[in-house]
């Protein structure tokens, strides 16, 4: 996107222009959309490229390299992720050998699933990316804006989970 040159010869960019007849809650929303659009576009093109996995697939993998054994229903409900989508992903992570089901020995309904040796190997060469890319986006800003979006950000995550 080209920059836009103004007459007191500072330059603007699209990601600086904000629509003068928005209000800001909406314009907050646009912005919290943009950055996660950005970010996902940018996370499927490395998981297509280098790693053969969905985003849906790494995030689950993800969650059961910290919480394993898990059952589907604890996967989304720390994920916002579909329980469909969980299933079809476990099943295709099983598949390729990053995760393995148990039996509940209480309800033969279920399942946990926890990862492998092969999946947590996996899971720590994504984990390598996501801090290089975490350290370039953490250096755009100070750590007091730093601190400030992270707990804004937590405080929406929370208002929205209550809500849905």
């Amino acid at each position: 996107m080209a920059l836009k040159k103004h007459v007191d010869g500072t330059e603007t960019g699209f990601f600086d222009e904000d629509p003068k007849d928005w209000p800001a809650v909406d314009n907050l929303s646009y912005h919290i959309n943009l950055v996660h659009r950005l970010l996902d576009r940018q996370t499927k093109k490395y998981l297509n490229e280098n790693i053969g996995l969905t985003s849906a697939e790494r995030s689950v993998l993800g969650f059961l390299a910290w919480h394993s054994p898990s059952k589907i229903v604890d996967v989304a409900a720390r994920t916002a992720i579909f329980k469909s989508q969980i299933s079809q992903a476990m099943k295709i992570l099983e598949n390729k050998g990053f995760v393995e089901r148990e039996a509940d020995l209480i309800d033969n309904r279920s399942y946990y699933f926890k990862v492998t040796l092969k999946g947590r190997q996996l899971q720590k060469r994504i984990a390598a990316w996501t801090r290089k890319r975490q350290l370039v986006l953490a250096g755009q800003l100070s750590t007091q804006q730093r601190d400030q979006t992270l707990k804004s950000l937590k405080i929406l995550a929370r208002h929205l989970n209550s809500v849905t």
